[in-house]
């Protein structure tokens, strides 16, 4: 049987196949109440800014120049502790 006797043969069944009878739906575990679709706010950038005070950075940066380390983040590491005057 030639390729375009299986095609042909493949679009009649599916012309003759009823529509299901249940609306057919993706599982989102109840996703789909709490958000809506696709909009323009879907494709921004969102961005964060923090602040710290003297007090926050004396407390934090000890361990966030340690995490930093850790990480491989050198440049992070020596932007606290400059700040610090630990460098």
């Amino acid at each position: 049987m030639g390729v375009w006797v299986v095609n042909l043969l493949l679009l009649l069944w599916c012309l003759h196949v009823p529509p299901p009878k249940k609306k057919q739906t993706l599982p989102t575990y109840g996703y789909a109440r709490m958000y809506s679709g696709v909009s323009l706010d879907s494709f921004l950038k969102k961005i964060t800014v923090q602040q710290l005070s003297k007090e926050g950075l004396a407390a934090l940066g000890p361990t966030v120049a340690h995490m930093a380390a850790v990480e491989g983040l050198d440049a992070h590491r020596r932007a606290v502790t400059l700040r610090l005057g630990l460098d």
